[in-house]
């Protein structure tokens, strides 16, 4: 079923399948986010290119670092995030936070969705790769990783990361603390 959908998708222009992903997206995330946390932005660039920005926000009460300082760091990458245009400065707080805490789940997936709204996939796919292996029940992570693989014209892949993120057991996608 998830391979129809996703074919079905692909026929379509990749611009609309960029957006309907985004959109899915948006739905999935929004069982962690706050309530106007998770939004999904079309913007315009210089060439005319409708591109689509993948933005998120958590509870503070899920963020799982063990530092305070990686804590503020993340909440400043996703702040970076959410402003248009700022990814490499939301890379770079996301690194810094991994670098003081490498078990954080949070900051790699901050990092993937930052490296995937730049459209460097196979960054965003080793960002999802060490979100999944700190929280092997990271279902947004498993789902990205899928989105990514599909705008890579990797559909067959990308299934599998789809049908890993619908058997997470978790309520929120993020782990609680």
């Amino acid at each position: 079923m998830i391979k129809k959908a996703i074919h079905h998708t692909r026929s379509d222009q990749k611009q609309t399948n960029r957006i309907s992903i985004a959109a899915i997206a948006a739905l999935l995330i929004m069982s962690f986010v706050l309530s106007s946390g998770c939004i999904t932005k079309g913007d315009t660039s210089p060439g005319g290119t409708k591109v689509t920005v993948v933005s998120f926000a958590v509870d503070n009460s899920s963020i799982s670092a063990s530092d305070p300082e990686a804590e503020r760091l993340f909440i400043d990458g996703l702040t970076y995030n959410a402003q248009n245009g700022r990814f490499e400065e939301a890379i770079a707080c996301f690194d810094e936070a991994i670098a003081i805490d490498p078990d954080f789940a949070e900051a790699w997936f901050g990092k993937g969705i930052s490296n995937y709204n730049l459209q460097r996939y196979d960054e965003a796919l080793t960002s999802f790769d060490e979100a999944i292996a700190i929280n092997p029940d990271f279902k947004d992570a498993w789902y990205f990783k899928g989105t990514t693989l599909t705008d890579m014209g990797r559909d067959d892949e990308a299934a599998y990361y789809f049908e890993q993120a619908e058997r997470c057991n978790t309520e929120h996608s993020l782990p609680e603390k």
